[in-house]
C-alpha cells in the first residue's frame, strides 16, 4: 500500500513537472477569457502549444484571441499556418478559414476577406456566422441588393443554428438600396427598391418617409404628402424634419389652411407627442394666434417640464408680446433644460 501511494505521488509530480492537462489549460484560457482577461488567456494557450504542437484548438483560440486584442498580424499568421498543415479535420479547417476571413476583414482587406466568406459558404452554405459577416461586407461595400439571398437563406436557419443576432431583414436591405441610389441620383433605381422595402414591411416610417421624398422630387406633391401622412401614422413621436416635409406638402397642394387641424388631430391621438405640439404652437405663432401658440407650449411644458425648445419658444413668443419678466423666466428654463445654465459663483452673487 506504501509503494502504490508513492507511486501516486510520483506521478502526480511528473504530471506536474509536464504541466497541466490540456483540459487544464483549455479551461484556464477560457475562464480568463470569460473575465475579459485576454493576456491571462493567452498565457496556459501558449504554454499548451508550445509542449504539443499538435493541439489544433489551442492555436485556434490563440488566433481568435490575438484578433480580439487588435493583433491582427499575428492572427492571420496563427490562422495561415493552420490552413497549411495538412492534419486538420474539415471541421478545424473551416474554424481556421473562417478565423482568417475575420482577420482579413478587422484588418481592412475587405475583398479578401470577402473571397475567404465566399469560399466558406460555397462549402457550408448554412453557416450563420460567415452568412452574417458577409452580409456586413456586402452593406459596407455599397451593395446591400446582393446580401438579399444571404438574408433569406440565414431567415431560414433554425432559431439554434441562426444564433441570438437576427441580422438585417430583407426590407432593411432594400431601404439600405434606395438609400444608396438616392444619394448617387439613380432615382428610378431608388423608387423601385423604395417599394420593395414598403412591400416587405408597411409599418416602417422611415421607409415612408424616403418615398415621399422620392414622390416630392418627382413633383408628385400628392403622393408625397400621402406617403409623410403614412410616416408620421407608423411614429410614435414626430420628429421637426418629417413636420416640415408635411408642412409644405400641404402648402404644395393648395390646403396649407388644413395643417393646423391635422396637426389637432395627431394630438388628439397622440397627446403627449412633444414635436406635434411644438409644430401646432409655430404655426399658430405665425398665423398671429399668439395666445393659441402660448396654451399649446405651455400645455407642452406641462407634460414634459424640461422641454427646452419648448421654453425657448415660448420665451420667444413672450418677448414679442413685450411680456419680457415672463420671457426672461421662459429663457432662463429654457437654459436650465439644455444645460447651459451655470450656477452663478460666489463673487457675482456678491
Amino acid at each position: 500500500m506504501g509503494a502504490g501511494w508513492r507511486g501516486r505521488i510520483g506521478r502526480g509530480l511528473r504530471r506536474e513537472a509536464r504541466g497541466p492537462s490540456v483540459a487544464d489549460a483549455l479551461g484556464r484560457a477560457l475562464v480568463c477569457a470569460l473575465d475579459d482577461d485576454l493576456a491571462g488567456a493567452e498565457g496556459p494557450l501558449h504554454a499548451l502549444v508550445a509542449r504539443d504542437s499538435s493541439q489544433v484548438t489551442a492555436y485556434l483560440a490563440l488566433g481568435r484571441l490575438f484578433r480580439r486584442r487588435g493583433d491582427v498580424g499575428r492572427a492571420l499568421r496563427v490562422h495561415q499556418n493552420l490552413l497549411l498543415r495538412s492534419d486538420l479535420s474539415a471541421d478545424d479547417r473551416h474554424l481556421a478559414l473562417r478565423g482568417l476571413a475575420a482577420d482579413l476583414a478587422r484588418g481592412g482587406y475587405a475583398e479578401r476577406a470577402a473571397d475567404a466568406y465566399d469560399e466558406l459558404l460555397s462549402r457550408r452554405p448554412r453557416d450563420a456566422v460567415a452568412l452574417r459577416a458577409r452580409i456586413a461586407l456586402y452593406r459596407a461595400g455599397g451593395a446591400p441588393e446582393r446580401a438579399l439571398g444571404l438574408v433569406a437563406t440565414l431567415e431560414r436557419l433554425p432559431e439554434d443554428e441562426r444564433g441570438a443576432d437576427p441580422g438585417p431583414s430583407e426590407a432593411s436591405l432594400w431601404h439600405e438600396a434606395a438609400e444608396l441610389a438616392l444619394r448617387e441620383g439613380r432615382h428610378r433605381d431608388a423608387r423601385r427598391a423604395a417599394r420593395r422595402a414598403l412591400r416587405l414591411d408597411d409599418a416602417s416610417a422611415a421607409t415612408w418617409t424616403l418615398f415621399g421624398e422620392l414622390e416630392a422630387e418627382r413633383g408628385r406633391s400628392k403622393r408625397a404628402l400621402a406617403a409623410w401622412r403614412s410616416a408620421l401614422e407608423r411614429s410614435e413621436t414626430s420628429s421637426a424634419a418629417l413636420l416640415a416635409r408635411l408642412r409644405s406638402a400641404f402648402a404644395a397642394v393648395g390646403r396649407a389652411a388644413e395643417f393646423p387641424g391635422f396637426l389637432r388631430e395627431r394630438l388628439r391621438a397622440r397627446p403627449d407627442d412633444g414635436g406635434a405640439r411644438l409644430e401646432l404652437a409655430s404655426v399658430l405663432a405665425d398665423a398671429g394666434d399668439a395666445p393659441g401658440a402660448e396654451a399649446e407650449l405651455r400645455e407642452l411644458l406641462r407634460r414634459a417640464p424640461g422641454a427646452g425648445a419648448a421654453a425657448a419658444a415660448l420665451g420667444r413668443l413672450l418677448a414679442g408680446e413685450r411680456r419680457y419678466e415672463e420671457a426672461c423666466e421662459a429663457h432662463a428654463s429654457a437654459c436650465a433644460a439644455l444645460g447651459a445654465l451655470e450656477p452663478a459663483s460666489a463673487e457675482a452673487r456678491a
